[in-house]
This record gives C-alpha cells, structure tokens and sequence, in this order.
C-alpha cells in the first residue's frame, strides 16, 4: 500500500507514522489489495488558538475495481485520537464497501436471480 502522511501544524514522529500504517492495515482486514494509496492529512484548524476537537485527520482512500476514493474524516483534540476516530470509520466503510462489490459480482447474481433454489 502506497501510504502518504501529511502534518498541518501537526507534530506527528516515525513512531506516530508506523502507528499509522499499521492500523490502516489492521482496518483494511486483508482488503488492502484493493487500495492502490492511501493518504493521510492531520490539521490543527484552529493552529494555535487552542480549543476541544480542533484536530482533524482525514483519510482518503484510491480503491481499485471499480475506482472509487473512500473519504473519512475524524476530530478530536489530540493526533492519535483524530486518527483512530477516522480510521475506525475507514474500516466499516471498505468493508461496506466490500461486500456491496461481492454482493454485486456477476457469478453472485447469476446464481440468486436465475436459480430459486440459491
């Protein structure tokens, strides 16, 4: 998986960054085959004002068959946090999204509409 993290007035260090990787993968539950890159964006929008909730990680995900880019996003008032918050949402989603793709496959179809018995 091709993993970009970017920081916005965020400090984030390899530690944070492996922490990261690994549990995009964990979320990805063996489906990280379908995602090409992913990309990971931490923002203090507030910078340095201060205040609850003012960190945001959003996650994009560039999935493959059909393409389609999965966009998450957390908040919360530490890095980690906003992160586990998005990702946590990343994970149910690909995994919605894996079985509405597996659902749909044309062998799937084949066999529920064509064949009462199934």
């Amino acid at each position: 998986m091709n993993l970009e993290i970017h920081a916005d007035h965020v400090i984030i260090d390899q530690g944070h960054k492996d922490y990261i990787r690994k549990h995009l993968e964990l979320a990805s539950n063996h489906h990280d085959h379908v995602v090409s890159r992913m990309t990971v964006h931490l923002v203090d929008v507030n910078k340095a004002k201060g205040g609850a909730k003012d960190i945001t990680c959003k996650i994009v995900a560039h999935v493959t068959k059909p393409q389609a880019e999965l966009v998450v996003e957390g908040r919360d008032h530490d890095p980690m946090a906003a992160f586990n918050s998005a990702n946590h949402k990343y994970g149910a989603l690909l995994a919605k999204r894996i079985e509405k793709r597996q659902n749909h496959h044309p062998d799937h179809a084949y066999h529920h509409h064509n064949n009462p018995e199934l």
